[in-house]
């Protein structure tokens, strides 16, 4: 969907403005689970089962640690990111939500675990079905920036505010994105002369 791309460049822009940043990626945090089976018993990737969601907030409360020193914004750029523990989740001060579709999907998704013939298979029957279940949760944690009122159809806009989030739409190109996502960052993450504690995003 685009998350890691729009995370480095996110980081990129903010050092350029002279905004201290660390980025902590999840994919540093995989682990293999024993549930790995579909009900029809095909291997699978996807789920929560697959990312070590201790040692991920491990790693950002060390770079929390080091932001009451040196940064004034940490991104933590995931899958199925709000599935994180419950201590970690209020950590966060904002979320921004890359949306994608299932064509998309299917463009971007080449590598699957051996016994699926092809991509396309594992996409339709693994990983889209987890997403929109995801979906379908998260969007119950917050109520997204949408740019305007066509976006309701995806069914984002539906509860009251817990913390700020921005969503990002499936058509927007890498620059779209990155633009929006550093304006939104600025204004709700403002320059500091001395910050006090670390800031996540």
């Amino acid at each position: 969907s685009g998350k890691s791309t729009l995370a480095f460049e996110l980081e990129r822009r903010c050092r350029a403005a002279g905004i201290a940043t660390t980025l902590v990626e999840q994919d540093w945090y995989r682990q293999r689970s024993w549930d790995n089976r579909t009900p029809d018993g095909f291997r699978t990737w996807e789920g929560k089962q697959f990312t070590d969601w201790a040692k991920l907030e491990e790693a950002v409360e060390e770079a929390v640690a080091s932001a009451q020193r040196q940064a004034d914004v940490i991104i933590v750029e995931g899958y199925l990111l709000l599935d994180c523990t419950r201590s970690l989740f209020e950590r966060f001060d904002g979320f921004i939500w890359v949306e994608s579709t299932k064509a998309q999907c299917r463009k971007r998704r080449w590598q699957v675990p051996r016994d699926w013939p092809d991509a396309v298979a594992y996409v339709d029957r693994c990983v889209w079905p987890v997403h929109e279940e995801y979906a379908a949760r998260v969007s119950k944690l917050c109520l997204f920036d949408a740019e305007d009122t066509a976006d309701l159809k995806h069914g984002r806009l539906q509860n009251l505010v817990q913390s700020p989030a921005l969503w990002m739409a499936p058509e927007q190109d890498a620059e779209q994105r990155a633009d929006r996502a550093f304006e939104w960052l600025r204004a709700f993450h403002p320059p500091k002369t001395e910050p006090a504690e670390g800031e996540l995003c």
